[in-house]
């Protein structure tokens, strides 16, 4: 089973399977085109929130091109990953890890780009044994996303793949669910509610890939913001929203009661 403790769902697939898919992007420097406000002069330093085992932290250091290179987590656990992001020599996202700290991941997916710097193409494996030389040791299957883009540069389309034995039949590979995503005028994707304020996924355009989440503003009940108009407080519940028109947390976290705090850059605030 693709293991992602923070993001479940239920693709249509054979009887008797159930996968877990979650996908990602791009640089904050990055060559890619996109459309709408963005908040580069904020970083997400620290999420904090309730977690299966109590109150946890994730706290965010990045290179200094300002793109996430770790996440560094309070309690490592079966579940509970810590993070690594690695970047090939064109500066582009090639690897998002979930680690543990025995050497091991809970899972590792790398990307592939089109010409036009475009990940168009993610591959995962989950509960490998190390995190050093791609591809690790298959255990009985492997996952992939097809992503595609409209013009402004956000994802409309993602097609995910199982390979790997299917019951007695090696070597199987299909596609398992897909997912579509429509914007609105204000450019957020069509289905729930939003604030007026800029959603916190723009503070990074990785960020934006790993939840798919390309939307304007904020697409649930923000309890406090700060001075700068992002969500500071929010406490979410998973089953308001259905999976994947917008995430509650970076990472699909959707623990209750959850804090972000920024490093901003500028001296004044927009708001």
């Amino acid at each position: 089973m693709k293991k992602y403790a923070f993001l479940a769902v239920v693709p249509v697939l054979p009887a008797g399977l159930l996968f877990i898919f979650f996908s990602i992007g791009c640089t904050k420097s990055g060559s890619l085109p996109l459309t709408g406000n963005t908040a580069d002069f904020c970083n997400i330093h620290r999420i904090t929130f309730i977690g299966p085992s109590g109150p946890d932290t994730i706290t965010f250091v990045y290179n200094v091109f300002g793109n996430p290179i770790r996440g560094d987590r309070a309690f490592v656990d079966d579940g509970s990953p810590r993070y690594i992001f690695r970047y090939d020599g064109q500066g582009r996202l090639q690897d998002f890890i979930g680690a543990y700290n025995n050497g091991a991941g809970e899972f590792w997916t790398r990307y592939s780009y089109s010409d036009d710097n475009r990940i168009v193409w993610d591959t995962t494996f989950t509960l490998v044994n190390q995190i050093v030389s791609w591809p690790p040791p298959e255990n009985g299957f492997f996952l992939s996303d097809k992503k595609e883009y409209d013009q402004e540069g956000r994802i409309t389309e993602i097609t995910s793949y199982f390979h790997g034995t299917y019951g007695p039949v090696p070597d199987t590979s299909f596609v398992a669910g897909s997912q579509s995503y429509i914007y609105d005028a204000r450019g957020d994707v069509v289905g729930p509610a939003y604030d007026d304020k800029i959603n916190y996924h723009r503070t990074n355009k990785v960020w934006m890939f790993i939840d798919d989440q390309y939307s304007e503003n904020n697409p649930f009940p923000i309890d406090a913001y700060n001075n700068y108009g992002l969500p500071t407080k929010m406490n979410f519940n998973v089953n308001q929203s259905p999976f994947p028109v917008y995430s509650p947390v970076l990472f699909m976290l959707n623990y209750a009661n959850t804090v972000i705090d920024y490093d901003c850059e500028l001296p004044n605030s927009k708001y």
